[in-house]
């Protein structure tokens, strides 16, 4: 962890239970985040990409505590974010918002606009009378990229991009530091997804916001992210700034996902690592390395241990045999 983190994960760590029979008996667990540990900067945008069912969301929804981890600590600003719950709840769920995947399901179809972005506002005191908070809510839409105008409708009367808009205004309504987006574009179509991509990147400018940014899509986090962090069923694969991820990936993983990009320039030829096997089970993952079942570069070691996160110099670590000791 560097000495200038806002936001310190260390090892983090998230289980579901399994139950079955009438009885409802714990039979396994779901190790979905499994010891996980980053930092991140004030300002910053960190992306998590990886495949359906690695991680992501639960290690954004952890991270704010909307699940409870399973062990591991969350330090915001220096102090614990669970200690910090049973303390000052009500401060801390305002510095620390989410913006969800489904613009569709997550917004409530029988408010209006201004009651949703407002409940919020209204709950944390940021506008008192009708007449401030219709006026504060109006403001908030306009820096989402909405009208004024549009506080008086129903979610179903907006397109998708304009409902994940909303999300957007009910996420900065209350002027938080940290927001967790949570695939906030890859319900919309690609021409939507700029436009809502640039709507938060000049949030961030403006209000100096951090992002943790959870996509499977390539194209997005190298758009938006400055270091990106690599998931794999659970674990951590490779973190690095975005530029060196993308220009010279190091874990195995990292460059099987990275291989799968389709390029623009049919001219320009890159080597294709395709992966043989499925995902294994979270639920009973491969001992040592989890990556090991499909790694074509695998050795004997690699299913006996877990390879640590090794520092490859300049911000670059990357947990492989092939780089550590």
């Amino acid at each position: 962890m560097t000495n200038d983190a806002y936001i310190q994960v260390e090892a983090l760590t998230k289980y579901f239970p399994v139950r079955k029979g009438f009885f409802k008996r714990v039979v396994g667990q779901v190790k979905a985040v499994d010891g996980v540990s980053f930092s991140m900067r004030r300002g910053e945008t960190l992306g998590i990409v990886g495949e359906s069912g690695c991680g992501k969301s639960t290690i954004g929804r952890t991270m704010i505590h909307l699940l409870e981890p399973t062990s591991g600590s969350v330090r915001f600003g220096g102090q614990d974010v669970g200690e910090m719950l049973r303390t000052d709840a009500k401060s801390l769920r305002r510095r620390m918002q989410i913006i969800f995947q489904d613009p569709y399901g997550s917004l409530n179809p029988r408010l209006t606009v201004k009651e949703i972005v407002g409940e919020g506002v209204k709950f944390h005191g940021l506008a008192r009378g009708k007449k401030a908070l219709d006026s504060y809510v109006a403001d908030v839409l306009v820096e989402a990229g909405l009208l004024p105008e549009h506080r008086h409708r129903y979610p179903h009367e907006f397109s998708g991009g304009q409902r994940q808009r909303i999300c957007i205004a009910r996420a900065i309504a209350v002027r938080p530091e940290v927001i967790v987006c949570d695939e906030p574009v890859s319900a919309l179509d690609v021409s939507i997804q700029s436009q809502v991509l640039n709507t938060l990147k000049d949030l961030q400018e403006r209000e100096r916001l951090t992002y943790l940014f959870i996509t499977h899509d390539l194209s997005v986090v190298k758009f938006i992210s400055d270091r990106v962090v690599i998931m794999y069923l659970g674990k951590m694969m490779e973190i690095a700034p975005t530029a060196a991820i993308f220009d010279n990936p190091l874990h195995p993983y990292a460059k099987a996902l990275l291989s799968s990009i389709p390029m623009p320039d049919p001219t320009r030829k890159t080597e294709q690592v395709l992966l043989e096997g499925d995902i294994p089970s979270p639920i009973n993952p491969p001992s040592g390395c989890r990556f090991h079942t499909r790694c074509p570069q695998a050795m004997e070691r690699c299913s006996q241990s877990e390879p640590p996160m090794t520092d490859a110099g300049e911000g670059h670590g990357v947990a492989c045999f092939l780089y550590g000791p």
